[in-house]
């Protein structure tokens, strides 16, 4: 790396003078591949070419006691065929569903879902969260952390364990969040006599440092508003991490229209579980009137619609985390640093 490092630096230098003059242009076995991610997707994106499509779409709007306790509601059935890159023959299978617009319930289905709670938080996993939710970068994240650690408020911050181990006592660790006015009333709903810390166990373990969690409460008035949310960021993990998986049920009806088949899904969350504490994923309920099998409705709109296939997004230091920790580039102690050495 370091003579890489120094043929690279004096050959660009020479070759692009005015751009490069007293830069250091560092190569290293993690940082190349990384920054080949990069390259890749962004090349990815000069490639593109977009590509029209058309589909159709059917509206259902119910009023009255049919809304299944949403008053007026409007739903949306989708295409089971998606989209068509063939304008003609997405147009002649209109042509049909407006000739017999009819549309019949064919199918009505449940089945109980649930939303798996976070194992314990890993160095990438912790960067990934904070870049997406408070824009921070991964290696200002691993700063804050360990100042936050060096200060006894949170547990070694470089680990790539996701699971504790049963000798720690995580209910004096739940115990002390209890004490936290926004967060504290769900920590204690994670000990008796209502429950019990039950923490959701990953697979990895580097067998020197736990997930990392909260160890005490800080005096928040004296941290930095990015400390503060990284701080959060932990505890909440913590806590989910030691709650319950969310439940619900989901309901599917089919509908056809002249053979074509549409969809339309539903859910009720019955227990949001860990959601109540973890703000960074979301699980949304969606009503649907009911539906029984052989009943028929006219849609209140039936439609085709184009659209353009769109390019791949350009990488966000969180997907670059994630792909870095896929491919074994690097480790939770030297990702960050990897990915500001590029950037500069």
């Amino acid at each position: 790396g370091a003579a890489f490092t120094r043929l690279q630096t004096q050959c660009l230098t020479r070759m692009y003078p005015v751009n490069l003059k007293d830069r250091l242009i560092s190569y290293g076995p993690c940082q190349f591949p990384t920054l080949g991610f990069v390259v890749e997707r962004f090349r990815e994106r000069e490639r593109f070419v977009a590509e029209e499509f058309w589909k159709i779409q059917v509206f259902y709007q119910a009023e009255g006691q049919n809304a299944g306790g949403a008053e007026d509601a409007r739903v949306e059935f989708h295409w089971q065929r998606q989209r068509l890159f063939d304008e003609t023959f997405c147009q002649a299978i209109f042509d049909i569903c407006q000739e017999r617009p009819t549309a019949t319930v064919t199918q009505v289905t449940g089945r109980p879902v649930s939303k798996r709670r976070p194992v314990g938080l890993t160095t990438t996993e912790m960067q990934k969260i904070a870049s997406r939710r408070f824009r921070i970068s991964p290696a200002v994240c691993l700063e804050i952390a360990e100042k936050l650690y060096q200060q006894g408020f949170v547990s070694y911050p470089r680990t790539e364990t996701d699971k504790f181990a049963e000798s720690m006592d995580l209910a004096a660790l739940v115990q002390e969040q209890t004490r936290h006015s926004t967060w504290g009333a769900f920590a204690a709903t994670l000990l008796p006599p209502n429950g019990q810390p039950s923490p959701r166990q990953g697979k990895a373990s580097d067998d020197a440092h736990p997930p990392i969690h909260p160890t005490k409460l800080p005096d928040f008035a004296a941290l930095s508003r990015a400390e503060c949310q990284v701080y959060e960021l932990i505890a909440r993990s913590f806590l989910a991490c030691c709650s319950r998986d969310a439940q619900g049920q989901e309901t599917k009806v089919v509908v056809k229209i002249a053979d074509e088949e549409f969809s339309a899904t539903a859910l009720a969350i019955s227990d949001r579980g860990y959601l109540a504490v973890y703000p960074y994923e979301s699980w949304s309920s969606k009503q649907l009137p009911v539906f029984r099998v052989g009943d028929t409705f006219q849609p209140s709109e039936l439609r085709m619609t184009s659209g353009e296939t769109t390019a791949p997004a350009l990488l966000t230091e969180a997907d670059l985390l994630g792909l870095m920790a896929k491919n074994e580039i690097g480790t939770d102690a030297t990702m960050a640093e990897h990915i500001r050495t590029i950037q500069e």
